[in-house]
Order: C-alpha cells, then sequence, then structure tokens
C-alpha cells in the first residue's frame, strides 16, 4: 500500500506581550517573547488545522503530542502522512527529513550530474 500526504506541519513564532511574572515561559531560544503556533496546510496550501497559544518555549514535539491528543485535533488517517520538519520524529502519519544529511536545494533542482 502506497502512503499518501496528506499535507505538512510546521510550528512558527508570533510575538506577544505578556505579563512579567509570564515571560520566562514565553521567551524563545532566540530571546524573543512569542507564542508558539501550530499550522498544518493541506498539498493545495490551505490551512486544514491551526494550534495556537503554547508558550514560546515549548518544543513543537510537545505541541503536535498536544494537538493529535485533543477529542477534535489533528487526526491522521489510515495510510497517510504528514511532513514535518527536524523537530519531531519519524512515526506513524508523521515523516521528518533525514537526520546527518544536509540538503542541497540549488544543486538538487538542477538535477543530476550524470545525465
Amino acid at each position: 500500500m502506497i502512503a499518501t500526504m496528506k499535507g505538512a506541519f510546521d510550528g512558527t513564532m508570533i510575538l506577544v506581550n505578556v505579563p512579567c511574572e509570564d515571560r520566562p515561559k514565553y521567551r524563545t531560544r532566540k530571546g524573543t517573547l512569542a507564542m508558539n503556533v501550530l499550522e498544518v496546510c493541506s498539498p493545495e496550501m490551505e490551512f486544514t488545522y491551526v494550534l495556537l497559544g503554547w508558550e514560546g518555549s515549548t518544543h513543537d514535539g510537545r505541541i503536535l503530542r498536544d494537538a493529535i491528543s485533543r477529542p477534535n485535533g489533528l487526526k491522521v488517517p489510515k495510510g497517510c502522512y504528514y511532513l514535518c520538519d527536524g523537530g519531531c520524529t519519524n512515526g506513524e502519519g508523521f515523516l521528518a527529513p533525514y537526520r546527518g544529511h544536509l540538503y542541497h536545494l540549488k544543486e538538487w533542482n538542477r538535477g543530476p550530474d550524470n545525465h
């Protein structure tokens, strides 16, 4: 059986202003205050799922676990998968890039040298 790609997801940081006592939770690894938002898009580039509200210091993997555990959360139909970034791991329904390999998109777009 060939799996069907349902789309791709990634997290993004939205700058926020929060009370002083909450700042450590919202401080990102780059030092800004932000909210971490998970977005899922279809192959047609349409948003199919958005989860917001997580503190900027929260790892993408934790947010994904929360998204799939919610009653109306992200669902992966059997035999399907979502593309994800290196912040997540490969697992049933999720395909991340191969770790340890650097992708050179300029060279890849040129095609093979042995044609």
